[in-house]
């Protein structure tokens, strides 16, 4: 996932392992518009996801949710999820 340079490019397939959604649902996330759109992009016919963009989307969607001390909770919860995750 973390390639020679250091970027953390995550697959549909990581994405869904990592929301715990189907596939489907990520591909459904890339096409929203707006806040609710999963920040991606196409190398090709192949959608990428730079981890960093992914948190900040997260956080977000969290935030729009329940009050600032929660979201920065949630955050750093999601931090230690894709830490985990990567580290597999």
């Amino acid at each position: 996932m973390t390639n020679p340079h250091g970027l953390a490019l995550l697959s549909v397939e990581d994405m869904a392992e990592l929301l715990k959604v189907p596939v489907s649902r990520v591909y459904e996330g890339t096409r929203k518009r707006g806040l609710e759109r999963i920040p991606g992009f196409r190398l090709g016919k192949y959608w990428r996801f730079r981890m960093e963009d992914v948190l900040g989307w997260l956080e977000r969607q969290r935030s729009g949710r329940a009050p600032k001390t929660e979201a920065r909770e949630a955050g750093v919860y999601v931090v230690h999820l894709l830490r985990k995750f990567l580290a597999k």
